[in-house]
């Protein structure tokens, strides 16, 4: 693959600063000993829906330096860069971006589902690619940190990368390093159970959920920074922006996300997950628009990979704030991570490490470490597509609901509708009602038997109608493509994935995806509510058949 010309990108005190002070970064009455009597005051976008002001004394100033960051130097000249995501305001700062200024929601997640968009384009990409982005946003967490002398709650986003491992920038990361302060050598990791220089408690976690209008917490502990990118700010002999956390396994850690095994095509449409918060760098108004003045939870924002800067770098339009540093940036057609989102320009692009560098380097770092990357599949994780019909010798051996599963004495005979022209279409384990003039079923009833139940899991299935019937009588995939509605099993996959054998079992799941079986259902509420019921009755039939 060829790519263009590389372009020049500084981070840090790389960036051109303006020759005079900047009245907007220093305005007279917040010049270093006033109103604050000798406490030089910083405005740093903050961690909540508002700006705060902070006073930094010299007990500050002195923790910033050690990280690189000359408070005073910096802020007089109008930018003082490198703080997280948190980087107080500048003219040339990099940045998270706005970068259309329409038609590039951010879309919030609330109890591990998002937003449905307004506009339409994004409605049928992201429905037809719904689980997808689902399957991704549990991978997706807040790095947050708890001690005294961080000025803010939390520091950017990272996400699940190996089993173990959770991928962010170093500029986010950095917080959580010491430097020994000579020129060119590499950050080590800060003891995270205490500050070294103030002995003060020193934690990090990784919070998965922090959605909006949602209680839960999933807060995972940081054991360690295993590597983190050296001279990432430089222009040559760079590595990228990028660092690798250690978490806690002593309790299940979210699915990893694969990384992309070829690079996405310049124009196919990514998703963004992260956490942005309100950033006084992006104009304000279009703030509002997009954000609602709701910040610091989780997001999707979806958009456009535009351009391969080089083998390293891309770019994208997904609208993005402070706070989205260490995003992942997710073909939404695989669910594969094609970049690590750090940073971009107000209305030009946004801008990420490339899935293929992320690979090459987490090879390189885990090279004789008993870990293994998860590998991407080359077709969709899963996807609910139209399958060629099914001939109607498949189905002659389906014995469909039996009335008398619980035994003669207890028979529950399969409801039936007034009308004549009912059909009784049946499957393995089930059998569906048909009514003919609205294409839909009249009712679906199924046998389960929990003893014999088998866990198969769900992968490229596949949506077919019934030979038996003709198509006009049964609704098919063009009703569902393009629209919010999900295919609503009524019989449930699981309940019938049951037999003395698997093959069996494979059976009865396949056959619950026949169009007879579907209804149409809103999709929230069925990956949602109607999900949690139907967990709930399935567990306790098997709780009931196992211990009766």
């Amino acid at each position: 693959m060829s790519y263009g010309k590389p372009k020049r990108w500084s981070l840090g005190d790389e960036v051109e600063k303006p020759s005079k002070p900047s009245k907007r970064a220093r305005p007279e009455d917040e010049r270093p000993g006033k109103n604050s009597g000798d406490k030089p005051v910083v405005t740093f976008p903050s961690a909540g829906a508002f700006e705060s002001t902070l006073a930094v004394d010299k007990s500050t100033l002195k923790h910033f330096k050690q990280f690189g960051i000359d408070l005073l130097k910096t802020w007089g000249a109008g930018v003082v860069s490198g703080f997280g995501n948190y980087t107080a305001l500048g003219s040339g700062a990099p940045l998270e971006a706005i970068v259309r200024v329409t038609n590039r929601p951010s879309l919030l997640v609330t109890n591990g589902v998002f937003a449905d968009p307004a506009e339409a384009k994004w409605r049928v990409a992201l429905n037809a690619n719904r689980q997808h982005i689902l399957q991704a946003l549990r991978a997706v967490g807040r790095v947050e940190c708890e001690n005294p002398d961080v000025p803010v709650p939390f520091l950017g986003t990272a996400w699940m990368v190996t089993d173990k491992l959770a991928i962010t920038n170093t500029h986010v990361a950095r917080m959580l390093l010491d430097f020994d302060g000579t020129s060119g050598s590499r950050a080590f990791p800060k003891n995270l159970g205490s500050n070294k220089q103030s002995g003060k408690p020193f934690r990090a976690f990784v919070n998965f959920d922090a959605q909006h209008l949602t209680t839960g917490e999933s807060r995972v502990a940081i054991k360690r920074v295993v590597w983190a990118a050296n001279n990432w700010e430089k222009i040559t002999n760079y590595e990228p922006d990028m660092a690798l956390l250690e978490l806690d396994d002593s309790s299940p850690l979210p699915a990893p996300i694969p990384l992309a095994d070829k690079p996405l095509r310049v124009g196919s449409q990514v998703v963004v997950i992260g956490y942005p918060a309100k950033d006084s760098r992006n104009p304000l108004d279009e703030m509002e628009n997009y954000f609602k003045n709701i910040y610091n939870v989780k997001r999707i924002a979806p958009g456009d990979l535009t351009e391969y800067v080089d083998e390293s770098h891309l770019k994208h339009d997904a609208t993005t704030l402070g706070g989205n540093s260490g995003s992942v940036v997710l073909d939404m057609y695989t669910g594969s991570a094609v970049g690590l989102h750090y940073g971009g320009l107000v209305h030009e692009y946004n801008i990420a490490v490339t899935g293929a560098k992320i690979r090459q380097v987490l090879t390189s770092v885990l090279a004789g470490v008993n870990v293994e990357l998860p590998e991407a599949d080359s077709a969709s994780i899963y996807v609910e597509t139209e399958a060629v019909g099914r001939a109607p010798s498949d189905l002659g051996d389906r014995k469909g609901y039996n009335k008398k599963f619980l035994g003669r004495e207890l028979p529950v005979p399969l409801p039936t509708p007034k009308e004549k022209d009912a059909p009784v279409l049946k499957y393995q384990h089930h059998s569906v009602v048909m009514n003919k003039a609205r294409r839909l079923a009249w009712v679906a009833a199924s046998n389960i038997d929990g003893e014999l139940s088998k866990q198969i899991k769900r992968k490229n299935t596949k949506w077919w109608t019934d030979p038996r019937l003709d198509d006009k009588f049964q609704v098919g995939n063009d009703f569902y493509t393009g629209t919010s509605y999900d295919r609503g099993h009524l019989s449930r996959r699981e309940d019938t994935a049951w037999g003395t054998t698997v093959e069996t079992a494979n059976v009865g799941q396949l056959d619950t995806f026949c169009y007879s079986n579907s209804a149409p259902q809103w999709w929230a509420f069925n990956q949602q509510t109607w999900l949690g019921l139907e967990n709930k009755v399935l567990e306790s039939v098997r709780t009931c058949v196992i211990h009766s």
